[in-house]
């Protein structure tokens, strides 16, 4: 089964011209770590530090392995935890990424794998 996503969707759902201003589109894929500690991240980080960035995450399967998103932007030396995501399969955020977020393994599934799109505001 496939399923197609064109980016005309994606602009539609926002609300936003995002492909004339798209910096990077890519694949992420976290595969299972069973030992990673529960309510633990990769290291925190920002899309761009040339400028501005927005960014779109669209979760490709049913997963764990949290998105982290952060109350603080760079430069920055103590970071609160603002919220978290739980990926789910069709679902996307779109979020400032000029504030600091960050992802987490998959404990119990098998791969996490995520699109994602960092646009100029």
């Amino acid at each position: 089964q496939t399923c197609a996503l064109p980016i005309s969707t994606l602009e539609e759902k926002i609300g936003r011209n995002i492909f004339d201003k798209m910096i990077r589109f890519k694949a992420n894929l976290l595969t299972k770590n069973s030992s990673y500690p529960e309510n633990h991240h990769h290291l925190p980080h920002t899309d761009n530090p040339f400028f501005e960035t927005e960014s779109l995450l669209y979760y490709v399967n049913e997963t764990d392995g949290e998105t982290f998103f952060f109350n603080e932007k760079p430069p920055c030396k103590k970071l609160t935890v603002k919220s978290k995501l739980h990926p789910r399969k069709g679902t996307m955020v779109f979020f400032d990424s000029s504030y600091y977020h960050a992802s987490s393994p998959p404990r119990f599934h098998d791969a996490r794998l995520v699109l994602n799109i960092v646009f100029k505001k």
